[in-house]
């Protein structure tokens, strides 16, 4: 399954097309890590999500702009650029998907995993170039 925006930020665009409320783009991109989540309704609420924790975990900062991210195409823009997350001190389990939150922290998109990946202690944990992808659905 690809990915979904949150309703959050569909508010915010709806809001902005409408011309009720200016949306102002985020000035940080966050990239999380998660091992599980409830259902699609709940995670684009944002709600029943499990982040990681622990063993030096942190979400990370992937910047915003052209210089971190591809011009949107189909749909669908993605990483310019290879994001750490960095190295485990403990194992962080079996990520099942990751999320992009603003600098706020407010939830923006969220994708699984095609296949869950493994986390161990010691382990480098990173995204190559394309990896992320933020995509809107096509309409209906």
């Amino acid at each position: 399954m690809s990915g979904m925006y949150s309703d959050y930020l569909a508010n915010k665009i709806n809001d902005h097309i409408m011309g009720v409320a200016l949306y102002v783009p985020p000035t940080q991109l966050k990239i999380g890590l998660y091992t599980a989540r409830g259902t699609i309704p709940q995670t684009c609420a944002g709600t029943n999500i499990t982040p990681v924790s622990g063993g030096g975990y942190l979400e990370v900062n992937a910047g915003v702009g052209t210089a971190n991210w591809n011009t949107s195409a189909a749909r669908l823009s993605d990483n310019k650029l290879a994001i750490a997350m960095g190295t485990p001190s403990a194992d962080w389990g079996m990520i099942t998907g990751y999320t992009v939150k603003d600098q706020s922290n407010n939830l923006l998109w969220w994708n699984d995993l095609t296949t869950a990946k493994s986390c161990p202690s010691g382990a480098s944990v990173s995204w190559i170039a394309g990896a992320i992808d933020v995509a809107l659905p096509p309409g209906v």
